[in-house]
């Protein structure tokens, strides 16, 4: 099985540093466990685990452009000065993040002022946050075109101002302060929308039609599959280490709204039974390692992983509002009378602004639980994909989010294999449905 795969010798590199960086344990050294950059992929000059933003497709295109901008002279006007760069459309893209990019990344009406307002007057003085804005204003431009040269372009001037952001925020990040609390956690909150995009520009690129076939068994296929979101775990744990670690300079900031959580709904009664019907499922996820060959370690991560999962479906459940029309016509359905497709369609339509009530389970979960879906253990593999149908009906309509419930579910569907496919029945019919 593919959890036996890392002999027990390997594993003793992972027992000191279970929360290290994904290259540290790929060179077996132990890791300091720094952040975002740890100390020996610094005195290597190597690109640690946190800054791998870039889609490797878009990497030489990216070296060229820095390479060229050695031989640029600064624009003339102070405020774009910081960080856009002459003879290019830096500027424009920073009014289109303002006009066209900002209002679309949340539906939060308390939230939206701050990406529209907030952060970019934040950017005057801090360059990197600015730097942030224009990878995400070239990286929405990227996903609403349709002309593939342009596609390129975008992605390629995306990652030349996230890689230029990651370089200072690495920096800010070890010096936290009350001054510049706000830049950094804007911009940890930018890098990770900047990570769901990267993510799923890879994935558009490994999961082509020639690709998609279940009897791919490619060792290094199926491990590039399941990185990446590991890799997008490990970004999301990083917006909550800067807030667990500034969290009341925060909250008494301009960036305050980022972080107050809506007061749980009470919704109809009806919430109340498709939670329980949901929770009645995924109960029976816990059988598939009970009894199997896997050690009392990895069956309690596994466990813990399952309970934090099943709460994070019953929170997440009780939060979703309604249109009145939708409350006023409808009928609260019996236990025993609603299928699980029809719950998630029903749930994909109503509202859901707490969408921090869905990525808290990538926080909850133990650190160990990342290794073991790094290494593909099979079992953790199906909690990823069931996951997913969370991340399908909160945020599938969100354009930075793309399409990765799905990907995520074709990823480990591939990396189960066609004789495991039922582990994951329910995922496979409802995401993307």
């Amino acid at each position: 099985m593919a959890d036996k795969v890392v002999s027990a010798t390997s594993r003793k590199y992972h027992h000191k540093t279970r929360r290290g960086c994904l290259v540290c344990k790929q060179r077996r050294i132990k890791c300091d466990e720094r952040k975002p950059i740890c100390l020996n992929c610094g005195k290597k000059s190597i690109e640690c685990s946190f800054l791998r933003l870039v889609p490797a497709s878009v990497l030489k295109r990216y070296e060229f452009q820095v390479s060229s901008q050695h031989s640029l002279s600064p624009p003339s006007d102070p405020g774009f000065a910081l960080f856009c760069r002459p003879n290019t459309i830096d500027r424009e893209f920073f009014t289109r993040y303002i006009s066209h990019t900002a209002p679309t990344i949340t539906n939060r009406e308390n939230s939206k002022a701050i990406y529209t307002s907030v952060i970019p007057r934040l950017s005057s003085t801090n360059s990197f946050l600015g730097h942030g804005i224009l990878a995400i204003a070239y990286g929405h431009a990227a996903r609403t075109t349709t002309q593939p040269d342009l596609i390129a372009k975008y992605l390629t001037d995306s990652a030349f101002h996230m890689n230029t952001t990651l370089s200072s925020y690495s920096q800010a990040i070890t010096h936290l302060s009350q001054d510049n609390t706000p830049a950094v956690f804007g911009a940890s909150v930018l890098i990770c929308l900047y990570t769901f995009l990267s993510s799923a520009h890879e994935y558009e690129e490994l999961l082509s039609p020639d690709t998609i076939n279940l009897e791919n068994r490619d060792s290094n296929f199926l491990d590039q599959l399941i990185l990446i979101p590991v890799r997008l775990a490990h970004g999301i744990r990083g917006i909550v280490y800067v807030f667990w670690q500034s969290r009341e300079w925060i909250a008494t900031s301009s960036l305050s709204p980022l972080i107050q959580r809506p007061s749980p709904l009470h919704g109809p009664e009806r919430l109340l039974f498709w939670a329980h019907i949901e929770d009645q499922e995924l109960a029976k996820l816990g059988n598939l390692w009970t009894g199997n060959s896997v050690s009392k370690q990895e069956a309690s991560i596994l466990s813990q992983a399952l309970e934090h999962l099943r709460r994070t479906f019953i929170i997440s459940t009780r939060l979703h509002a309604f249109a009145r029309d939708a409350e006023e016509s409808d009928t609260s359905p019996s236990i025993e009378g609603t299928s699980l497709k029809d719950i998630h369609h029903r749930l994909s339509a109503a509202r859901l602004d707490d969408l921090a009530s869905i990525f808290t389970w990538y926080v909850s979960i133990p650190g160990e639980f990342l290794g073991m879906l790094q290494r593909r253990n099979l079992f953790a593999v199906v909690l990823l994909a069931h996951h997913a149908i969370l991340l399908d009906r909160a945020c599938a309509k969100k354009w930075w989010f793309c399409n990765l419930s799905s990907n995520f579910v074709s990823a480990s569907s591939l990396i189960l294999g066609k004789e495991r496919r039922a582990w994951i029945e329910w995922p496979l019919k409802v995401v993307g449905s």
